[in-house]
C-alpha cells in the first residue's frame, strides 16, 4: 500500500458577477420577457432574467416543471410544532432560486395554466 495519496481536484470555474440589466442584454430574452422581467422583486428579477444564461429546464414537458415546482415548494415548506407553515429554514434561498428558474421556464412558454 502506498504511504501517500495524492488526490487533485479542479479549482471551481470563476463565474462573473453581471448586473441585471447586463442580463437583460441577452439577444435571446424577448422583449416581452424583458418587460414581465423587470415586474418582480429585485431577488426574483436577477433569478428570472439568470436562467436565461443556461435554460437547464427547457427538455421538460409542462406537467414535470409544475410537479418539479411542488416538490420545491414541498422542501422548503414545514410545519411548526405549534401547527404553523413556515418557510424560514437553512436551504430557503436555494429553493426560492430554483422555483425562480422554473417558474421563468413556464412563463417563457407563455404556460398559463395554475
Amino acid at each position: 500500500m502506498p504511504d501517500k495519496v495524492r488526490i487533485r481536484v479542479k479549482p471551481p470555474i470563476a463565474e462573473q458577477t453581471v448586473t441585471f440589466e447586463e442580463l437583460l442584454d441577452n439577444p435571446e430574452i424577448s422583449d416581452r420577457d424583458r418587460e414581465r422581467l423587470r415586474a418582480g422583486t429585485i431577488h426574483e428579477k436577477y433569478c428570472r432574467a439568470e436562467y436565461h444564461r443556461k435554460k437547464y429546464l427547457n427538455h421538460l414537458p409542462d406537467d414535470e416543471l409544475h410537479r418539479r415546482i411542488g416538490y420545491m415548494i414541498a422542501n422548503v415548506t414545514y410545519v411548526s410544532s405549534r401547527y404553523r407553515y413556515s418557510t424560514n429554514n437553512l436551504y430557503s434561498n436555494y429553493w426560492r432560486n430554483k422555483i425562480a428558474h422554473a417558474a421563468e421556464e413556464l412563463a417563457i412558454r407563455h404556460c398559463d395554466r395554475t
